[in-house]
């Protein structure tokens, strides 16, 4: 296997759903794992590699986490999102259930620290 690039941390988020929106629909999907740079899920029937998306997560009443996204991968049934860009409520959300589901939640601040993008001239 390749060397994993990711940089943030992963974590399995059990039984969470989500909706992707697209130009060509919205899919309901089952995440699988999430992180505060991407995710990962099943049941993604439509979803394109390259696609601009927005991923939405219901917290519960009135309260939703909007992220937008590019799909990464799609094949076999899975589909991975990269996180582009995301309002500050979504962030403080994200974090908050990353850091809920984490084995070490303060590694979720310590990576903060550090840039999760490397400019292609660096």
């Amino acid at each position: 296997m390749g060397e994993d690039k990711r940089r943030r941390m992963r974590v399995e988020v059990g039984d969470f759903s989500a909706v992707i929106d697209t130009e060509a629909g919205s899919f309901p999907v089952r995440l699988g794992n999430l992180s505060l740079k991407g995710l990962g899920c099943t049941g993604h029937a439509g979803l394109e590699l390259g696609q601009a998306c927005t991923v939405r997560l219901t917290l519960g009443a009135g309260v939703e986490v909007a992220v937008e996204g590019v799909v990464v991968r799609s094949d076999g049934g899975r589909a991975a999102v990269d996180f582009t860009s995301m309002d500050p409520d979504s962030f403080y959300h994200l974090r908050r259930i990353v850091q809920l589901h984490a084995s070490d939640p303060d590694a979720v601040d310590q990576e903060l620290r550090f840039p999760a993008f490397v400019h292609p001239t660096e």
